[in-house]
């Protein structure tokens, strides 16, 4: 509503707006945009909001408050995120050594609570040998051949006898004739 008042400056603002997440706020009468966002943002940012803005009141509002709020805002060099305060800083701290701590029902569990229990030694892993499918197969010992199981018996092998081909032999004078023939 507040963008719609502002005028025709505003319109293209007002006309994306339309196409954003809207949150509702519990005001029954209507409050400036400022105040409206750092009610719905509160005291620990619950609903883990990212604020856009470049009201300097809203911001150090958001900065002061004691959740962590993310602020971006414009610059002639892009948008930028406002970096956080003192406070904010303060309680990263103490959010990371709170999770840097194993908590008591674990270390129960794990056996950690109890000192002087010496830890377990690690196995060693198996030498493991060469890959089979990288190496050559054995050669398995042939069966005894024919001829050698044939000589110590008395029978008589007739061996085969191969073909003998002959080359045809053409005389001078009929390759002669024959090259007169076709020519």
């Amino acid at each position: 509503a507040e963008l719609k008042s502002l005028g025709q400056s505003f319109r293209d603002s007002a006309t994306a707006s339309k196409q954003m997440i809207h949150f509702k706020c519990s005001h029954e009468t209507p409050i400036p945009a400022a105040d409206c966002v750092q009610s719905l943002v509160g005291d620990r940012n619950l609903e883990n909001l990212i604020i856009a803005t470049q009201d300097a009141h809203l911001k150090g509002g958001l900065l002061k408050s004691e959740g962590i709020v993310p602020v971006l805002f414009v610059t002639p060099f892009g948008i930028q995120l406002e970096p956080p305060s003192k406070h904010q800083k303060n309680k990263f701290l103490v959010m990371e050594k709170g999770s840097l701590k194993v908590p008591e029902h674990e270390r129960a569990a794990v056996g950690l609570a109890q000192r002087g229990q010496a830890r377990s030694q690690p196995t060693k892993r198996k030498e493991k040998g060469a890959n089979p499918l990288s190496c050559k197969k054995r050669k398995t010992e042939s069966p005894v051949p024919i001829h050698s199981a044939l000589e110590n018996c008395d029978v008589e092998v007739k061996h085969k006898r191969k073909r003998q081909r002959y080359k045809k032999k053409l005389d001078k004078a009929e390759g002669f004739e024959s090259q007169e023939a076709s020519g």
